[in-house]
């Protein structure tokens, strides 16, 4: 869209419509199933749309490995240039706020309150007058818009794009997020999205002191080596802590917070 020097900001809302739809499409087999199942739907969705793409692409430029490039200066809003990591930051701040206020809304809102229903007990919801399956599709339809306008922000930060930049890890990515936040919470999101960035970053910090400190690294010489092969540590963590989560704590950090925060709430008096 921008090569045919369309507006950022449009070709933003256009492709979160793009991604909706197309997640609508998608879900029209997944609206009679939920939990595990609905995630491995998705995720074979997430196959097919790659590699739909990705042999489209093909068609188009003649070859794997090729991505449209992205000149410098071509996403603009107004008169404001996104041309270093400073504007990205600041445009992700300005998008996340504007997203959190907009779920945070819909949830209180009467489309919300179908969807808690459905997710604590579909079958009373429908008994209640609930369309099920099309408030699923909106629910794709929502959750494939969001990720669109991401898609969209991300370009953003990429000199060249391609369908292979989207691959299964992203999705893996994702899921581990939101089953550390905590699911069916938009703070949960946020807390995941910390955890899964902050934690690893962490890591390799605490890895890189120690191997500046010769007695670390005599007592565990292996730490040089970690610090080398650090991407298999980290996927080793995001393994362990999705595990360490689904065992100890199936319902995310957002339940520990809703723990503290009424904790806080009722305190001195516990009644």
């Amino acid at each position: 869209m921008l090569q045919l020097h369309i507006p950022y900001p449009i070709a933003m809302i256009m492709g979160g419509i793009v991604g909706g739809l197309w997640s609508v499409l998608f879900g029209l087999p997944s609206a009679r199933v939920k939990g595990f199942y609905l995630i491995m739907t998705t995720m074979a969705a997430q196959f097919l749309t790659v590699e739909f793409f990705i042999t489209q692409y093909v068609s188009q430029i003649g070859g794997r490995g090729v991505a449209f490039s992205i000149p410098p200066g071509a996403v603009t809003i107004g008169p404001w240039v996104i041309k270093n990591d400073k504007d990205v930051y600041y445009l992700m701040a300005i998008l996340v706020v504007i997203c959190t206020v907009v779920m945070a809304n819909l949830v209180r809102s009467k489309i919300g309150r179908a969807w808690i229903a459905i997710r604590d007990n579909d079958i009373a919801a429908e008994t209640m007058g609930v369309n099920i399956v099309l408030y699923k599709l909106l629910a794709f339809f929502v959750a494939g818009f969001f990720g669109g306008i991401a898609g969209a922000f991300w370009v953003t930060s990429l000199s060249a794009v391609s369908p292979e930049h989207f691959h299964f890890g992203w999705s893996l990515w994702l899921v581990g997020v939101i089953l550390i936040g905590g699911v069916g919470s938009i703070h949960g999101t946020i807390f995941g999205a910390l955890f899964m960035t902050l934690i690893p970053e962490g890591l390799k910090f605490l890895i890189f002191v120690l191997t500046q400190n010769p007695v670390f690294v005599n007592i565990m010489p292996f730490l040089p080596l970690l610090l080398e092969k650090f991407l298999y540590v980290k996927e080793a963590a995001f393994g362990l802590a999705i595990a360490l989560f689904l065992i100890y704590e199936p319902n995310g950090i957002s339940y520990r917070w809703w723990q503290i925060k009424n904790y806080f709430n009722l305190w001195p008096f516990s009644y």
